[in-house]
């Protein structure tokens, strides 16, 4: 018999478990990172708020906004990873704003 298994984080209301926000944020990084493995192309909201189907979505949105900056960049409409290089170009723009 053949069945499907679906990741535990898409079921998840995050809304209703202690410490909800920071696993969820956690959660959202892993999956833009990638689940099985190094994503290889950015994803878009849409993907976002389908994987996590089970939170609400203003709560999804309010992670998403923690995130970016620090860990996930939004360029051309989709969400990735900063990488090193990003980090430093981050640093290197810090420091001649001073």
């Amino acid at each position: 018999m053949n069945c499907s298994r679906a990741h535990f984080s898409r079921m998840v209301d995050y809304s209703g478990i202690v410490d909800g926000e920071r696993k969820l944020e956690h959660a959202i990084y892993q999956f833009v990172l990638g689940i099985r493995g190094r994503r290889q192309s950015p994803v878009t909201k849409e993907q976002i708020f389908k994987w996590f189907h089970g939170t609400p979505s203003n709560m999804v949105v309010t992670a998403i906004l923690a995130l970016v900056g620090d860990k996930i960049i939004f360029e051309n409409n989709k969400y990735r990873v900063m990488t090193f290089r990003d980090h430093s170009e981050a640093r290197k723009s810090q420091q001649e704003a001073r």
